[in-house]
Order: structure tokens, then sequence, then C-alpha cells
């Protein structure tokens, strides 16, 4: 999974059928396993429970996609610029 700043993606917790959440790549990590996602429309729901909102900070993994914060494990969906 490679993303650059500008990609947009669609993001929702891993197994769930929550809404997906639109965000925008804002920043990648030299590696390119860490990004920041700006939040665009909707939320990621936790699974303990919640929403984030604003900015996700996400682990890439061998086409594992990783909400950093709450450790929620997350389907991603990438659209190219």
């Amino acid at each position: 999974m490679k993303l650059e700043k500008g990609d947009r993606v669609r993001v929702r917790r891993l197994g769930s059928l929550d809404n997906w959440c639109i965000c925008r790549v804002e920043l990648v990590s030299p590696n390119g396993m860490s990004v920041g996602l700006r939040v665009e429309d909707g939320a990621v729901h936790p699974k303990d429970g919640g929403m984030v909102t604003g900015f996700l900070p996400v682990s890439l993994m061998r086409d594992q996609a990783v909400e950093i914060a709450t450790n929620t494990n997350l389907e991603m969906e990438i659209f190219k610029r």
C-alpha cells in the first residue's frame, strides 16, 4: 500500500459495516510506513467506542492499516489523485 500526499482514501474499522470515512493524505513519513489523514467527511469508530474525527495517524504494514491512537485495525480503499 503506497500512499502519497494528496491521495484520497476511505477508511472504516476492519470487519465493521460502519459508514466510510473519507480522508485526504496530508503527511507521509520518509519510509512511507506512517501517514496522517485529514478527515473530510465522516468519522472512524474505534473498537472501544467513541469516534475519531479531524486527523487520523495511521501505521501501514504488510497491507494492513492501523489507527495509531486507538490501535484500531482499518479497512482502507485508495483513490489516487
